[in-house]
Parts: structure tokens; C-alpha cells; sequence
């Protein structure tokens, strides 16, 4: 993924790779087996390393999950049972963050994919 930028569509169920001479081309989409059902994508962060690996992060409003693609367009469920995940980050101690918008606030995530901390509650 060297030099080419990444964009996730809701609306076309993918990730999809921009080189810079302009060519697009799916990095994970809904007709990979492992993609499907999967309208909803939202938010894109790589994973900073250590327990999160260098994989590529991205939130499934419509399923509530977080998924990982690996560098080979491997996808894997990373965290589930979220309320419309939004949006996430990765912070300088390698904590991940998400926006959960259906519940309004926002949650720390261990590298096991477990929630273990609600940050901010109730935002608008």
C-alpha cells in the first residue's frame, strides 16, 4: 500500500487503493467473501504496531464492528457489538478510539478488541 492513498466507500461496500498515476483498484469489497454485507464502512486508521499490528482499521456502522484488512486484503472482525461506530484513531501510546454514534460517546479499546473505557459520554 506504498505510495497510494486509500478511500472507503459506504455506498460501494469497499476500501479502495489510488495510485498516484490514478488508478483505482479494491483492496476488500462486498463481493470478497469475507466483505459481505458490509454497506456501512466509516472510518480508516492503521494500526500503530504492537498489539495492533500495522493493519488497516475501519468501522462498519451498519453491523456495529470494527474490521482489519491486512496488507494482502484480508479482512477479520476486530471488535463487535458496537453501537454505529463511526470514526476512530489510534492515539501516541497505540490506544485505539472510536466514535460509537449510536450511543454518543466515545470508547477506549484494548488491543484484544475489547472496550475497556468510556472517555467522553453523552456528546452531541
Amino acid at each position: 500500500m506504498a505510495n497510494q492513498q486509500l478511500t472507503a466507500s459506504g455506498l460501494a461496500s469497499g476500501v479502495y487503493t489510488l495510485s498516484s498515476s490514478g488508478n483505482i483498484s479494491s483492496l476488500a469489497t462486498s463481493n470478497d467473501s469475507s466483505f459481505i454485507s458490509r454497506p456501512g464502512v466509516g472510518g480508516l486508521a492503521f494500526g500503530p504496531g504492537g498489539a495492533f499490528r500495522t493493519d488497516l482499521y475501519l468501522t462498519d456502522v451498519v453491523n456495529g464492528t470494527i474490521l482489519t484488512i491486512s496488507p494482502q486484503g484480508s479482512v477479520e472482525i476486530f471488535a463487535s457489538g458496537l453501537d454505529a461506530p463511526n470514526d476512530l484513531a489510534f492515539d501516541g501510546t497505540d490506544s485505539l478510539y472510536v466514535a460509537e454514534s449510536g450511543k454518543n460517546r466515545v470508547l477506549r479499546i484494548t488491543g484484544s478488541g475489547v472496550a475497556d473505557q468510556e472517555l467522553a459520554e453523552k456528546f452531541a
